[in-house]
C-alpha cells in the first residue's frame, strides 16, 4: 500500500514536524521515536457564523470542496445568493475557485459570512464591496 506525501504527518515527543526541515534542527536526537499518523480526508462539518452573530452548521466539510461549492451549500440553507456572499476566515477572503483545503479549514472550523453591500454610486445590483 502507497501512502501519498501529503497525507502523512511524522509526529516526535508529541510534536509535529515540519515538512522540509532536517530532523536535527527540530530537536530531534539519536534514539527518538518518530510516529507517522495518517491525514485523512474526510468530510464533516464547518460552522458559519453570520454578521448579526448567529451560526449555524453546514454539512460538506471536505478538503477538495471549493468555495463556490460551500457559497451553494450556504444558499440552501439560507437562501441567500452566493453573488451576496462575502466569506471570511481567519480574517482571509475566500476566493470560489480555492478549496476548503487550501485555506486549511477543517471540520469544526468556523467560518465568518457576510451580505455584499452594492457600493455607493452603484446604479446596478453588479457591484460589490467587500
Amino acid at each position: 500500500m502507497s501512502i501519498p506525501f501529503e497525507q502523512m504527518l511524522f509526529v516526535c515527543r508529541g510534536k509535529p514536524l515540519d515538512d522540509g526541515r532536517p530532523l536535527q534542527e527540530m530537536g530531534v536526537e539519536t534514539g527518538d521515536q518518530v510516529a507517522m499518523i495518517l491525514r485523512l480526508k474526510g468530510c464533516g462539518q464547518f460552522i458559519v457564523e453570520t454578521d448579526g452573530g448567529t451560526s449555524f452548521r453546514v454539512d460538506g466539510a471536505c478538503a477538495d470542496k471549493t468555495i463556490s461549492e460551500v457559497k451553494t451549500a450556504i444558499r440552501d440553507r439560507t437562501g441567500m445568493a452566493p453573488a451576496e456572499q462575502h466569506l471570511t476566515f481567519r480574517k482571509q477572503v475566500l476566493e470560489d475557485a480555492q478549496t476548503l483545503e487550501y485555506y486549511g479549514i477543517k471540520r469544526e472550523c468556523k467560518i465568518q459570512l457576510a451580505r455584499r453591500q452594492p457600493q455607493d454610486g452603484c446604479r446596478e445590483r453588479c457591484c460589490f464591496c467587500c
